[in-house]
């Protein structure tokens, strides 16, 4: 494994703490969260995807676990939904 691939994972447990820290309880399995995550991905793919067939942006697959959709590694957009998700939590909170 990757160390790209151990930070994406390690990086899920750690929002996932950070949920239950703060006591927002954004990352549950509701409606809201799935259409917001998946609004998010499929503005994620279409712009990596363009990025990195642009040369903009480089993966080497070597330090990926190998699975591309089609030109990003799949740990790309766990990255994208960390960081969603990260977003949410904080906005949540200040917001109270």
């Amino acid at each position: 494994m990757t160390m790209y691939t151990v930070a994406i994972i390690a990086g899920f447990f750690l929002v996932l703490a950070l949920d239950r820290a703060l006591h927002t309880n954004i990352i549950r399995p509701t409606l809201r969260l799935f259409y917001t995550t998946f609004t998010f991905v499929i503005f994620q793919l279409i712009l990596d995807n363009y990025f990195t067939s642009q040369g903009l942006w480089v993966f080497n697959a070597r330090e990926t676990i190998g699975v591309f959709v089609p030109f990003i590694p799949i740990e790309n957009l766990f990255f994208g939904m960390e960081m969603l998700w990260t977003t949410l939590i904080l906005y949540s909170k200040l917001n109270e």
